[in-house]
Formats: structure tokens, sequence, C-alpha cells
């Protein structure tokens, strides 16, 4: 069980750049040759797909954007949509001449992109093991996952492996980093990781049992003297952190606003509680006043909660009372909106 250390040995500058040259090394041995692999049948549908978002988006279509996805990979997807774009962007600006019709290899630009963010994996795990157990034992590390052969493979292909491992490990990090110091905002920073992890791979369910085990075994193992952490083996932040990513997936993931029976299927929902939630979205698909006033409503409590207050008043706990019941209306508005009618 390692504890978040407050001084690891190194300065922040000298962190930052250890982790840039592991994101380099990274690169320097996923980028050679992805011109020159013979395609997979995955990757081609990937390559189409993200072209067919491209399109979509385009068109002002986003309620049905990733509608087609039989399951997420929306991440990667933008990840290569966004690759795709950006190459067109820059070749027209280097050849102005080719105009519209500029033509790009699409394969290869989805694999680079995959590659620049799956390559962010090896320095994500040196800045975590940084502060785990410090600067010497994280380069290590760090340079063992550059170079892993099986991390190389599957990031640098057009796929949903590599950025997914990016996004598992930022959740990982993250809430590492916010029960170790008690820190409400990395775990808002880890309910979006996850949620993005689950539009990606909706495997990224299993880290809420493993979170739960790491913190009951925080709990056992850490002396609670001295600990600044969190110590509660299920805090109200937590529960936060779950709606959170949920929220996220199902905003994104545009299939689930048209097809009830995903809740199943992707969320491992199946109870009369799911299904209130979709018939009421599709009842207040058309009332954006109500939702306008509800977000007004939070953000305006959000502003109470903001001012200082001397702790442990009757002004405070009113306002906390006021801030938590505020939130939790507006998550199930915005929760209700994300499902509308067809």
């Amino acid at each position: 069980m390692f504890a978040c250390r407050s001084d690891t040995g190194a300065s922040w500058k000298a962190v930052f750049l250890w982790a840039l040259l592991l994101w380099v090394l990274a690169l320097a041995v996923r980028l050679p040759g992805t011109g020159r692999d013979a395609p997979q049948t995955d990757e081609l549908s990937w390559m189409r797909r993200s072209g067919r978002i491209i399109s979509l988006i385009k068109a002002g279509n986003f309620s049905e954007a990733t509608s087609f996805l039989w399951h997420p990979g929306i991440v990667p997807a933008l990840v290569m949509a966004t690759g795709q774009v950006s190459a067109k962007l820059i070749k027209r600006a280097i050849r102005p001449e080719a105009g519209a019709d500029v033509q790009i290899d699409a394969l290869r630009v989805s694999r680079i992109s995959c590659a620049l963010v799956s390559s962010l994996a090896p320095a994500i795990l040196f800045l975590l093991l940084n502060l785990a157990v410090g600067w010497q034992a994280a380069i290590i590390g760090g340079m063992l996952a550059a170079l892993d052969v099986q991390q190389v493979a599957y990031g640098r292909i057009a796929h949903l492996d590599g950025v997914f491992s990016v996004l598992v490990l930022l959740t990982i990090s993250t809430y590492w980093y916010a029960v170790e110091r008690n820190s409400l905002s990395a775990k808002v920073g880890a309910g979006i990781f996850w949620g993005l992890a689950l539009a990606t791979r909706t495997f990224a369910v299993v880290l809420i049992p493993i979170f739960f085990i790491y913190k009951l075994l925080r709990m056992m193992l850490l002396p609670a003297q001295g600990d600044r952490g969190d110590r509660s083996l299920l805090s109200i932040s937590d529960i936060w952190t779950v709606l959170i990513g949920q929220t996220l997936m199902t905003s994104i993931f545009t299939r689930m606003r048209h097809y009830p029976s995903d809740y199943k299927l992707y969320l491992w929902e199946e109870n009369s509680a799911a299904d209130w939630i979709y018939a009421a979205g599709s009842a207040l698909q058309g009332h954006a006043w109500l939702v306008f006033c509800f977000v007004l409503s939070g953000l305006g409590l959000l502003w109470l909660r903001s001012r200082r207050v001397e702790q442990g008043t009757p002004s405070r706990e009113r306002r906390m009372a006021a801030f938590w019941w505020g939130l939790a209306a507006g998550y199930i508005v915005l929760t209700l909106t994300a499902f509308p009618a067809q």
C-alpha cells in the first residue's frame, strides 16, 4: 500500500521533463512503419466509423453522431477522426492548389493518431509512480512501459486498446491521488476519465469493485494516525464519481438515447428505475427551459457554497445541505435529458 509522498526528491520541472522524454521514447518505437503494415479488419472498420462520425458532426446531426456504433469505442474513434481532419487541413495548407480534393492515407493517419495518444501511458505511469515510490523507480517503470512489446503492438494500430489503456491509467491515477490527498476535484477528474473509459469499452466498470477493495485494504493496513487521506469505505464523493462517469458515457454515446435495451447491454442495468429514467427523459425532451432553471439554480448553490464562512456554523451546515440537494436535483434532470424520445 503506497501512500502519496509530499517530497519525491525531484523538482517538478525535472519530473515534467522526464515525462516528456518518456512520451517521446514511446513514440519513437510506435510510429515507424505505421504505413507499411497490412491493415487489419478491425482497423478498416474503425477507420470507416470515425469517418462517419465526422460526416454526422459536419452535418450538424449531433444527437445521432455515435448512434450507429454497436459498442462504444467513441474516444478512439474521435481520436482517429480528429487526426484525419487535421491531416487534411495540414496538407491543404501545404498544397493549397489541391483545394477540397486533397487526399490522405486515412489508415496511416488513424494509426499515428492512436499512437500519439497511447504513447502517453508511460508518462502517466511515471507521474503516478513518482508520487508513490519516488522518481528513480518511476523512471524504470515508465521505460519498461514505453518499451513493452505488447503495449507497442496495441499502441500502433487504429483500434481501441491503446487509447483505452491510457484512459484506464488516468482513472486509476486520479482516483488514487484523490483518496490519498482527500481531494474532491481529483475525484471529479476520476469520474470524467472513467466515463471516457466506459465510452471506449464498458469493461471499465470493473474498476468500481477494484477501487472498493483498494479502500478496504487501505483502511485495514494504513494507520489512522497521521493519515490525511480519505478513510471512508464509501463516501458521497465516491457515489458522485460513479454518477459523473455514467452521465458522461450516456451523454456522448448517443445510441443510449434511442434504444432502451442498451441499458442492459452497456450499463448492466435492468430495473424499474432505468425504465423510469428513459420514460421521464422522453417526456422532458421538449422542456429545455426547465433544465435551464435547474442548471441556474445549481450554479447559484455552487456560488453560495464557495463563499467563505466559519467551519461548523449553522450557516455553513445549511449551505452544505442546500449544495448536496441542489446537486442531486441537477444530476437527475441532466440525466433525464440525456434520453430524449424518438
